[in-house]
């Protein structure tokens, strides 16, 4: 996740690996949006794809534009970074690795970049820390761990205030919303922590509800109007009451989709306006309607399109659009584009990446660009690319409107766009941070 046209560059000590932190704002809303003190933490996004419905959309992002984005430079890079994809929250940054820890809070706004603390996790590889009512929680194959946070300011390492009991999970990301964390498990789970309740019980706690994935599952949960949607290991998409159990209770499922793989589902779901949107390792994209069954009943898609390539991206959406990334190439469709299950058509789609490789990292939308992270030529020429995500509407192959140097490594981290800057984590074991010219 390098990017080039070197700012300015801050070295942080190489024997940390990674960081992540909690912010301090307030539990969100029983409407999965979260309420903020101020517009700047509005603009902040605090966990993998933003937010908890996994959109990938930063609606209140207003600095950087298609008109600017030409012009962004490395503000600064950090030693830490791999798969990790990194949150901004109350002007602190986080991202994991190896370890976890805080950088700002004047990292958020372009200044220096201080390491407040970092702690202990086991290896997180894929996984994103979230951040949310005064926590951050991060998965990790040592299991799910809560900080507080200001734990500390002077570099040094904070302890978890609780664990999650056999959360253990090195590939995906937990999952905050309305005072709950939701991870997938190494153990073949979902589990959902009420963070209350495990505050109050400190050092380990159990999780209040747990149900199968048949398997380990490389999805996030996405969360949002008192459901949780999940993907097994077994290629289904499943749809839960986020509160549907305590004491260890074990959760059946809302409705199940069928996502036409015997295999691991790599992308984790989406879900905008009333639709889930998702697509399976071999690029097959699908829009289901939340309501789309009861009683543990199956669904059928509203819409699907077989896109080119295999894919480890999760969609992003807008109101009107929703992005996938599949192979060398970026799709944009209409969100509406059909109702009766038929397919779809794109409105753009990029042409095959010029320096070759494929996508893994996921698209990030915000205020009119598209930013994603490519592998590059032989998985060691990266870069981060940024799009008009408003490009066409017939169908035609649009063209990057900027991209970083090469990052010395392939990017499967997906960019965090907040308060005009964005961050990103390359394989060669940095973490970047591009932004506008100084004026």
């Amino acid at each position: 996740m390098l990017g080039k046209g070197f700012w300015g560059v801050v070295t942080v000590a190489a024997t940390l690996a990674s960081v992540f932190i909690i912010s301090a704002g307030p539990v969100a809303a029983r409407s999965d949006v979260p309420t903020f003190a101020n517009e700047s933490q509005q603009a902040d996004w605090r966990q993998f794809r933003g937010s908890a419905d996994h959109r990938g959309w930063n609606s209140s992002e207003s600095i950087l534009s298609t008109s600017n984005v030409g012009s962004l430079q490395l503000r600064w890079s950090v030693r830490g970074g791999f798969n990790s994809s990194p949150a901004v929250a109350n002007g602190v940054v986080y991202n994991g690795d190896a370890d976890l820890g805080a950088y700002g809070p004047d990292c958020a706004t372009g200044g220096s970049c201080d390491l407040l603390w970092h702690g202990g996790t086991g290896y997180p590889d894929w996984a994103s820390p979230a951040v949310g009512g005064g926590y951050v929680y991060m998965q990790s194959d040592g299991g799910l761990y809560a900080f507080k946070v200001g734990c500390r300011a002077d570099g040094e390492t904070c302890s978890p205030v609780w664990m999650g009991t056999s959360a253990g999970n090195a590939y995906t990301s937990p999952t905050f919303a309305n005072g709950w964390v939701y991870v997938a498990t190494t153990g073949g789970q979902i589990q959902a922590y009420d963070t209350a309740r495990c505050l109050q019980n400190g050092t380990t706690c159990a999780p209040d509800w747990v149900t199968s994935t048949n398997g380990l599952s490389y999805s996030s949960p996405a969360v949002t109007k008192g459901a949780v949607y999940a993907v097994t290991a077994d290629g289904m998409l499943e749809a839960f009451p986020a509160r549907c159990g305590t004491g260890g209770a074990t959760c059946s499922p809302t409705w199940v989709a069928d996502l036409h793989i015997a295999d691991q589902v790599e992308a984790s779901p989406a879900v905008a306006n009333g639709v889930v949107y998702i697509v399976n390792k071999e690029g097959l994209a699908f829009a289901f309607g939340t309501n789309c069954s009861s009683g543990g009943g199956t669904c059928s898609p509203m819409w699907s399109q077989q896109l080119q390539g295999h894919t480890h991206s999760s969609p992003a959406a807008t109101d009107t659009t929703v992005y996938f990334a599949s192979g060398r190439r970026v799709y944009a469709f209409s969100v509406g584009c059909i109702s009766s299950g038929q397919h779809c058509r794109p409105l753009w789609r990029s042409g095959r990446h010029p320096a070759g490789g494929n996508y893994a990292s996921s698209p990030a939308v915000a205020n009119g660009v598209l930013y994603i992270g490519t592998q590059g030529l032989n998985q060691s020429h990266g870069r981060l690319m940024a799009f008009d995500a408003n490009c066409a509407t017939d169908g035609r192959t649009c063209k990057a409107i900027w991209r970083s140097d090469f990052l010395g490594s392939m990017v499967n981290s997906s960019p965090a766009v907040a308060h005009g800057q964005v961050y990103v984590a390359s394989n060669g074991g940095t973490f970047y941070a591009f932004s506008l010219p100084t004026p």
